[in-house]
């Protein structure tokens, strides 16, 4: 709260600058994105399909390696354990 101001009609009044202000300047961060985004390069379906695929294939292929050296670590444990 704003309790420097003495008179209630002048805080009041700044509270409504204030979120005025604010609201202008929310409305301007808003319409600045849409301009930027209507800049942007979209990819094709095409382009966005196949590039999906690869990164299913490369995280598939990541996860087989890292349960393969999972797998070897535990056999070696068990090994040194023995």
């Amino acid at each position: 709260m704003l309790y420097f101001f003495k008179n209630d009609n002048i805080k009041s009044a700044w509270k409504g600058t204030f979120i005025k202000i604010m609201m202008k300047s929310f409305i301007k961060y808003f319409k600045e994105s849409l301009q930027e985004l209507k800049k942007v390069n979209w990819p094709s379906k095409a382009e966005t399909i196949n590039r999906t695929i690869g990164v299913l294939f490369l995280a598939t292929i990541i996860a087989i390696v890292f349960v393969f050296i999972d797998y070897l670590f535990i056999q070696l444990i068990r090994f040194i354990i023995k």
